[in-house]
């Protein structure tokens, strides 16, 4: 497993994309300055023990962030990523909020369950860091061959949670793995409501027979 977490976030195909414009990922590796450089994101949580696996589209950048840069040490980042649900900025995203609802409609448990964040592991489409999706158009089936089974291959929890246009594309590459997953739209969706995401989520249990435990 920590060879796969710092295999993506050292992904080796990086200095190629950047000077290659033809490579699939030269837009997006191209949006960050290469001073103090953001590395891909792997996920965040526990993948080994985690119940519920989330996967969207790219990892948001936010130059303001402490975030992993080639400065650090292995060992370092491999931490930042499996305690990222204790990370202060973290926890106060819109975006890890809306998480914490989504686990706690699809486990049945309180949204302030000291073990939630536990059963949670957070993942990506495309791993590299962009503002709004940028990037994400021309790169992301290239990162999913590269990544995608082998992230899944660590996962042994009961659910997976699609979110976005682009992740809900790979719902049959979910399917191989026997699981059911639940295709729901992005967490910044517009006009969305909580009652409807409810519903989404009960229909799609009430459909796979997924049972919470």
């Amino acid at each position: 497993m920590q060879d796969l977490l710092l295999s993506i976030a050292r992904c080796d195909e990086f200095e190629t994309a950047r000077a290659d414009c033809n490579h699939p990922c030269h837009k997006i590796v191209s949006i960050q300055a290469q001073k103090d450089y953001q590395l891909p994101e792997p996920w965040n949580g526990n993948i080994e023990s985690a119940q519920i696996l989330y996967i969207s589209s790219n990892p948001s950048y936010n130059p303001e962030e402490t975030f992993p840069d080639n400065s650090w040490s292995n060992e370092v980042i491999e931490q930042f990523f499996r305690n990222r649900f204790q990370n202060f900025y973290y926890t106060k995203t819109h975006y890890w909020t809306c998480i914490k609802k989504y686990t706690s409609w699809i486990i049945g448990i309180p949204v302030d369950d000291p073990t939630l964040p536990d059963r949670i592991c957070i993942t990506e489409i495309v791993h590299c860091k962009s503002l709004r999706e940028a990037g994400v158009q021309s790169c992301y089936k290239h990162c999913v061959q590269k990544w995608l089974n082998a992230i899944l291959k660590e996962f042994k929890g009961q659910y997976v949670v699609l979110l976005g246009r682009f992740a809900t594309e790979f719902e049959n590459t979910i399917k191989l793995t026997g699981k059911v997953p639940l295709l729901m739209p992005h967490i910044n969706a517009r006009k969305v409501t909580d009652q409807y995401r409810k519903e989404l989520i009960a229909l799609w249990k009430e459909k796979s027979k997924v049972i919470p435990r």
